[in-house]
Parts: C-alpha cells; structure tokens; sequence
C-alpha cells in the first residue's frame, strides 16, 4: 500500500511558553513564531483536509503562559 501523504500529524499550535526546559525542542533560538495569524492556520488546516490526514495532535506551548 502507497501513501501521498503522512497518517498522523502533530501541530504545535504555539511555542509561546515562559518556561526554560532543558528537554524541549523549541525555543527562541529556532526563529520559530510564537503565534500563526489566522490566515496561515486556515491554510494549515486546508492542507490537513485535502491531504486527508488521519490524526491530528495540537501541541505546543505552555497553556499557563
């Protein structure tokens, strides 16, 4: 069997965090954007529908932030 595109997805939906893990993998260092606009996560969001991704994990961020 051939897949177009992946079965599982994980989003991290913000990196906007007030903590300073050792383990974690984002940071300001990576030039990664705390927040999409609205526009970009339509985008994003379009792209799971179309692709037809099974899974969908939202991550990210430090809700207490």
């Amino acid at each position: 069997m051939y897949f177009n595109s992946p079965l599982e997805l994980f989003w991290n939906v913000t990196s906007k965090c007030n903590l300073n893990c050792n383990f974690c993998l984002w940071g300001p260092e990576l030039g990664i954007p705390a927040q999409l606009n609205h526009t970009q996560k339509l985008k994003i969001l379009n792209q799971i529908i179309e692709n037809k991704i099974l899974k969908l994990y939202l991550t990210g961020g430090e809700p207490f932030c």
